[in-house]
């Protein structure tokens, strides 16, 4: 067996010959205190997410900041219809993360990417999936 660089995979013999295998279900333990980070560090991000709504949030921090199109541009080395459509895709979601990510090191910020429950905590909707599948707890599989 062979632990795929740092990964997490292991390189298993299977039906079809070798291939990479995700290991299997976390233990109890682990599983709790990742859900006891999750809940830790969602909170504020949750009372975030309430608030949130689809919006331009590159070109209003530009403005707030006070920097220009501009600027940007040769802080990003890109033209100014690439910031302009980077600006519009934000709103439908077709902004990648690394375009983002980009963006905001250019303004000198930091990107925060989380994935929340939409109410409850993490641990209340692992217990709530979990008695949909009948089994009490929720199944997690990587």
């Amino acid at each position: 067996m062979w632990k795929g660089a740092g990964r997490g995979l292991d390189l298993l013999p299977g039906q079809n010959g070798w291939g990479w295998r995700v290991p299997g279900p976390i233990g109890e333990e682990a599983r709790a205190k990742l859900v006891a980070e999750l809940d830790r560090d969602g909170k504020w991000l949750q009372k975030a997410a309430r608030g949130y709504r689809k919006r331009r949030w590159t070109r209003d921090v530009r403005r707030v900041l006070g920097m220009s199109l501009a600027f940007l541009m040769d802080e990003t080395q890109v033209g100014r219809s690439t910031i302009y459509r980077a600006e519009d895709k934000e709103t439908t979601g077709e902004l990648t993360i690394a375009e983002l990510e980009a963006l905001a090191e250019a303004m000198e910020c930091k990107l925060v990417y989380a994935i929340v429950p939409k109410r409850g905590t993490v641990a209340e909707l692992a217990e709530r999936k979990g008695r949909e599948r009948g089994n009490g707890k929720a199944g997690i599989r990587d």
